[in-house]
């Protein structure tokens, strides 16, 4: 649990920009409930899990394995399982959803490559 925290607090520095106490770190927990709705896709939970996630340019970087929310229960990032190949070499990675776009039947990330690379683990 430290160990998501700490990561956590990595990905809103990461993403916002902004430094955060240690006391302050967020905790993500996995939302439960597939028929909630994610406010800023107006989609499902159940719509969003498993589905692609595209580069601004296109390319397929992998796809969404969870929908997180914060302590207060907001829907506030996703965990993706990125880059690899067959299901070799992939990470699970935190993204924030306002670096996320969806587009019909899948996410864009308005990120760069190197972005994606800097992004904090989930386990």
């Amino acid at each position: 649990m430290l160990k998501q925290a700490g990561l956590a607090a990595a990905l809103c520095v990461a993403l916002a920009g902004a430094s955060l106490a240690d006391d302050a770190a967020p905790q993500f927990m996995k939302v439960l409930d597939q028929d909630r709705v994610v406010t800023a896709f107006n989609v499902t939970v159940g719509e969003l899990e498993s589905a692609d996630i595209y580069s601004a340019g296109g390319e397929e970087i992998g796809d969404v394995e969870d929908v997180l929310m914060n302590a207060e229960g907001e829907i506030v990032a996703l965990s993706a399982e990125i880059g690899g190949f067959i299901g070799i070499g992939e990470r699970e990675v935190l993204i924030g959803l306002d670096a996320l776009v969806w587009d019909g039947d899948r996410v864009i990330a308005r990120m760069t490559e190197d972005q994606f690379g800097t992004l904090p683990t989930w386990d």
